[in-house]
């Protein structure tokens, strides 16, 4: 009997490709809240729960991409990916 969760895994890698290459192809996100939104979901699929500290108020950039991926703190890899299609779909207008 086939393994379903390797299957539902690869379909969520190819899902999660095609919409990280659109991601990519399209430029600049429609706003910075989508674009902070799609790097804490790119860095928490990829790399996990945040280990680093917190930047300081005056590295305005690195706070923000920090508070953007700890807000995904606790999200599995497949949860981000997940949410990662829905916000790619929802900004772009796409269906990849």
């Amino acid at each position: 009997m086939p393994n379903t969760d390797i299957h539902k895994n690869t379909e969520l890698y190819e899902r999660y490709n095609a919409c990280f290459q659109v991601s990519k192809k399209k430029g600049c996100p429609p706003s910075v809240y989508d674009g902070l939104e799609l790097y804490g979901l790119i860095k928490q699929s990829s790399k996990g729960d945040i280990n680093k500290s917190k930047p300081s108020a005056f590295h305005v950039v690195e706070r923000a991409k920090w508070e953007a991926w700890h807000k995904k703190k606790g999200l599995t890899k497949e949860q981000a990916m997940e949410e990662f299609i829905r916000t790619v779909k929802k900004a772009y207008s796409c269906s990849c």
